[in-house]
């Protein structure tokens, strides 16, 4: 009788179960067979749990992660028990490959043992790239000592260098608070020198920064609490508005992002939703709420890709020291609630590095970078209210050789799109003025071009047709750029 009908007539696991064990080269169909007969039907149990190939990881975090496997009783739990385990140790991303193998206990003919390979990551572990777009390119090299304390924790060092935009160094030490990476604990150190393209300025900033990951039933958050000062250096002829905004400040701010991912497994159709919170004011200058809005939707039919994208994003004044005061208030609610806001959206309140900006090849196609909102001068301000989105359809390649050597990567696309960047306080008030700006978007473009894709970076090269320059300023013909996708 052949192994899997030997299997079947035993009674005591389900077809997948059968199918699993036929299929798995760590346990063949004639090896469960062979215990399932030699037991005659009755509860297995684990024996012991072996992890080969460590050397630095501590036995506490391992032991962790395997322990539930000594609990299965039959063989259907072991399928799906002993593969969790393997999940878990993965997780860990100490490991570069983690291989699992069941097998036979001489001694006792309902016994199994289970046996983990590993291979743990050097110490050392390093990274470079680079990427260019049509006004600048960006290297990127960063060093991790992994699995430093053998706690699966990493020091991180990153060094960023664009050609336009100056550079940035970051340091940070993560620990998994609950053996994971997926539930990192991260405090570091960081400064950046950036000359910001659009206005007549340079600045640096330094800070640091704690950070946590979590995840729950509505997705993934990341709570930060950062510390920094900034520096804003004036360039040649600056406006009035810029001169105000030069000097050192100060911010304290909790942010908060959620990220809720709906897509399916081969990111062919559904959507994902993110948004961030920050509320600064904690000391410092800086004191305000800022809310922004991500949402993007794909659909995937006979080849073809619908894409839209939606962001948006709102910042509030408030008086200075509120958010303190609120803390104090929510721990000591008998004192007096503090008032939410001053001067409604003053913008004085809100520095020239915080506000939103908008235009660019990898944020409004066929716009100059930063150059539709507010502006002094020939200087780019920002404002405290932003929309942007697109509709974007991805065909396939017109020939089939083409696709099926490029199809999975390179896309010809065409687009549209739209958005407007303002302050409230100088057009309208409350939501009239939010209704008013959705109705005449101060740029609207469309193009076609080229999308290829590595994961969730996308590169595109577009020629755009401006078609509303309500002061903004068009960027007509090629636009090659290079961002981060949602998806």
């Amino acid at each position: 009788m052949a192994a899997k009908e030997e299997l079947d007539t035993l009674g005591v696991v389900d077809e997948d179960t059968v199918e699993y064990f036929l299929e798995d080269p760590g346990l063949s169909g004639e090896f469960a067979y062979e215990v399932m007969t030699r037991s005659n039907g009755n509860i297995i149990t684990v024996k012991n749990v072996h992890i080969n190939g460590v050397k630095r990881t501590n036995n506490a975090l391992l032991t962790d992660a395997v322990k539930d496997v000594f609990g299965v009783m039959t063989l259907g739990q072991l399928r799906g028990i002993a593969n969790a385990a393997k999940a878990k140790l993965a997780l860990l991303g100490v490991f570069s490959e983690v291989e699992l193998v069941l097998d036979r206990d001489e001694t006792d003919p309902t016994a199994i043992q289970v046996e983990f390979y590993v291979v743990e990551k050097g110490l050392l572990q390093t990274e470079a790239k680079a990427t260019a777009g049509k006004t600048q390119g960006q290297a990127e090299f960063s060093l991790s000592l992994t699995n430093l304390s053998g706690n699966a924790d990493n020091f991180d060092l990153k060094y960023t260098r664009s050609s336009s935009q100056g550079n940035s160094v970051e340091a940070s030490y993560t620990y998994p608070v609950e053996g994971s990476v997926h539930f990192p604990l991260t405090f570091g150190a960081y400064q950046a020198n950036d000359d910001l393209p659009g206005s007549k300025h340079s600045q640096v900033a330094r800070g640091i920064f704690a950070s946590y990951d979590t995840h729950s039933s509505v997705g993934q958050h990341n709570l930060r609490y950062e510390l920094g000062w900034h520096t804003l250096k004036l360039g040649e002829s600056p406006s009035f508005a810029l001169r105000r905004e030069a000097g050192h400040s100060m911010k304290s701010s909790l942010r908060h992002t959620a990220m809720i991912d709906l897509m399916n497994d081969d990111m062919t159709r559904g959507a994902v939703l993110k948004t961030t919170n920050e509320l600064a004011g904690f000391g410092g200058g800086s004191c305000f709420l800022k809310n922004t809005l991500e949402l993007a939707h794909r659909l995937t039919s006979h080849g073809f890709e619908l894409q839209t994208t939606l962001r948006a994003g709102l910042i509030h004044s408030l008086v200075p020291g509120f958010a303190s005061r609120a803390a104090g208030y929510l721990l000591s609610p008998s004192s007096t609630a503090p008032a939410p806001d001053g001067p409604v959206h003053d913008m004085n309140k809100v520095r020239i590095l915080d506000r939103f900006f908008l235009g660019g090849g990898s944020d409004l196609r066929g716009f100059l970078l930063r150059s539709v909102g507010p502006t002094a001068g020939a200087d780019a301000m920002g404002g405290n209210t932003y929309w942007a989105s697109c509709l974007q359809l991805h065909t396939p390649l017109p020939y089939r050789p083409w696709r099926e050597k490029f199809g999975a990567s390179l896309r010809p696309n065409i687009f549209i799109n739209a958005g407007s960047c303002f302050n409230r306080a100088t057009t309208a008030s409350g939501a009239a003025s939010i209704a008013n700006a959705l109705l005449r978007p101060d740029a609207v473009s469309w193009g076609v071009g080229l999308t290829f894709r590595a994961g969730r970076t996308q590169l595109e090269l577009n020629y755009c047709f401006p078609l509303l320059t309500r002061g903004a300023e068009a960027n007509s013909g090629l636009q090659f750029a290079i961002g981060l996708s949602l998806f």
